[in-house]
């Protein structure tokens, strides 16, 4: 728009400058300025009285010209944008820019372009910019939004907390820790998982999401016991999250990673999150200990390139694996997430397993609710890791069992991260939501037959869709 309106105070300028020559040449006003548009097509044939109509005769067929142009490309790319819009799948990105180029480097959609933050027509939005103006543009369209799929990358608002479905919150740092433990080699921490050790160098919130996410999904063994040992600001996180102390898996904040280089080198998974000199972390660890692999969460991959022991390094350019169509639009999840649902609905209430009822059973959640059915189909990656080597045809009940053991431990810490805790709720239900208490948050063993049932259920189903 700014550009417009500084294109317009030019296309004036002839204007001014052929009405104030011709008035001083003591031609009349009325005269003066139906001279001086006749020269924005050429159609002036007086003569030249003074230097002002000199530059206007010039300027204003230039300025007619430049004008054509300016308002075919204007109008041009809403000509674009308007064919575009009427394909059922296109799609408006606004916020930063460098993380717009990456979404659309995924992106097979229309991409309806649009400057700033201005509103135009499309079926799916995706705001990348700073929490505030995301929200805010948000807020003030709420209206021609309401049928539309609007994605919002946000870090400070948990998705629990939104409770409309075409409303979705994307966080590249969740994302990106999520992908990580996904793709991590569960090898690493196998053989010692009684006592395993895991070092973050770094915290934020990014590290913060590492943590999160490392708890949720690295569960691999009922008697397992994984430190995380945290290099960087605590920022509160044991407070915020007040019920860690009831997952197995500890976490433990220490100052100063160079004071602590004997704990480093004994640890079975060392990552580096920190984006500050990261480079000068990721030289003195390759100098100073004798760590195999280094797992580093690169903003700028290719810095690495010329260090002569880049081969003990495992680059994680989680920007770039992040900010995808699949990751952000997370489609197959959902799907995954709301079939495993239905099946619950089938198996407990006698619901019939079909397209318009996986959406209906969907509806009647609460937002914890689903998305602990969203988290249970992220850790079946996890689980998958953990059974590669069996015959799936063949799975004994020992086994399925032993699945289920582990899936009830997800579930516990799903709850525990969002400070639940057993409890017999007074309305003689199995939970109650508004004082965060369950009465099944309590060791595998002892639950009832029932419960255990619906944890090896949720495994048959997820095994269904491996």
């Amino acid at each position: 728009m700014k550009t417009l309106k500084i294109s317009y105070i030019f296309l004036i300028l002839p204007l001014i400058l052929g009405i104030i020559g011709l008035t001083e040449a003591q031609i009349p006003m009325s005269d003066a300025l139906f001279y001086s548009f006749s020269m924005y097509f050429v159609a002036y044939e007086g003569p030249a009285y003074n230097y002002y109509v000199e530059a206007a005769r010039w300027l204003a067929p230039i300025m007619t010209f430049s004008s054509v142009l300016m308002f075919f490309s204007y109008y041009r790319q809403r000509i674009y944008n308007y064919i575009k819009y009427q394909r059922n799948d296109s799609v408006v990105l606004y916020g930063n820019a460098e993380l717009c180029s990456i979404i659309k480097q995924s992106l097979n959609n229309p991409i309806i372009e649009t400057e700033d933050f201005e509103f135009v027509k499309a079926h799916r939005y995706i705001l990348c910019g700073a929490e505030e103006e995301n929200l805010l543009f948000y807020e003030n369209h709420k209206e021609k939004l309401r049928d539309k799929k609007v994605y919002i990358q946000c870090e400070t608002l948990c998705s629990q907390l939104i409770s409309n479905d075409n409303v979705k919150l994307f966080n590249m740092n969740e994302i990106s820790a999520r992908l990580y433990w996904n793709k991590f080699d569960i090898k690493k921490i196998l053989a010692n998982i009684k006592d395993a050790h895991i070092v973050l160098i770094g915290f934020g919130n990014l590290g913060k999401e590492i943590i999160l996410q490392a708890l949720q999904n690295n569960i691999f063994d009922p008697g397992q016991h994984i430190t995380y040992d945290v290099f960087g600001e605590e920022e509160h996180f044991t407070s915020i999250y007040s019920s860690l102390a009831n997952i197995s898996d500890t976490v433990v904040f220490y100052d100063h990673w160079e004071s602590h280089l004997d704990l480093i080198n004994k640890a079975d998974v060392v990552i580096v999150c920190e984006q500050n000199n990261q480079l000068s972390i990721i030289q003195t660890l390759l100098m100073q200990t004798t760590i195999n692999e280094i797992e580093v969460f690169a903003d700028n991959p290719s810095i690495y390139d010329l260090l002569s022991e880049q081969n003990r390094l495992n680059i994680f350019d989680f920007k770039q694996l992040a900010l995808t169509k699949e990751n952000i639009f997370n489609e197959r999840t959902l799907d995954v997430a709301k079939r495993l649902n239905l099946r619950y609905a089938h198996l407990y209430n006698n619901v019939e397993e079909n397209e318009v009822n996986k959406e209906l059973e969907w509806n009647k959640l609460d937002t914890f609710t689903k998305y602990s059915n969203i988290s249970s189909t992220d850790y079946h990656v996890t689980r998958l890791k953990l059974i590669q080597d069996w015959d799936l045809n063949n799975l004994t009940d020992e086994r399925i069992d032993y699945l289920a053991h582990l899936e009830h431990i997800r579930w516990s810490r799903y709850h525990y991260l969002s400070n639940w805790k057993y409890g017999i709720p007074a309305n003689g239900k199995n939970k109650d939501p508004k004082q965060k208490i369950h009465i099944d948050l309590i060791p595998y063993e002892k639950l009832s037959k029932v419960e255990k049932d619906k944890d090896r259920d949720t495994v048959k189903l997820l095994l269904e869709f491996k």
